[in-house]
């Protein structure tokens, strides 16, 4: 089961970061977009990664929530809120019992990293409502770059 949150601000004092993950199958590229934001809409922070290490669009997604995680906890944010289009994602970190598959050791891992937070939960955001992030994912797929920001990212300016 998931939250599914229509586009409105995070409560005061919570997180929300919003993400995408982007494919292409047969370049085996990916990218990863990855937008944070608090109560008032201000861009608190966020990523665009080019990668090589996708293997399918789901692997994908799920390398997406471990960026998340890592950034909020380089950032010392306590109280988050993960958006992803992804309900597979969502509902393997809300299991309480271990993942066999070969996603296993990356939900485990993203589980481990959780225990800084104060508060979290993971929500269905549609990519229909998450431009940014999906812009910044192509944009790092197709460009082959990375970069990292702390409020405004300019090249969305010429992307949207």
């Amino acid at each position: 089961m998931f939250e599914n949150i229509e586009n409105m601000p995070p409560q005061i004092g919570i997180i929300k970061i919003n993400t995408d993950g982007a494919f292409h199958a047969s370049t085996n590229t990916t990218g990863i977009g990855v937008i944070a934001h608090g109560n008032n809409c201000q861009v608190l922070g966020g990523l665009a990664q080019h990668s090589i290490q996708g293997l399918d669009a789901l692997h994908v997604e799920f390398l997406v929530v471990l960026a998340d995680i890592h950034l909020a906890r380089d950032k010392g944010w306590h109280r988050v809120v993960f958006e992803t289009d992804s309900a597979i994602v969502i509902n393997k970190f809300n299991r309480s019992r271990p993942n066999l598959s070969m996603l296993g050791p990356l939900i485990a891992h993203g589980k481990l990293l959780l225990d800084v937070f104060d508060e979290y939960r993971f929500s269905f955001y549609p990519r229909s409502n998450n431009l940014v992030a999906h812009t910044l994912a192509s944009c790092a797929r197709n460009s082959m770059f990375t970069f990292t920001f702390e409020s405004v990212c300019p090249i969305l300016f010429n992307q949207l």
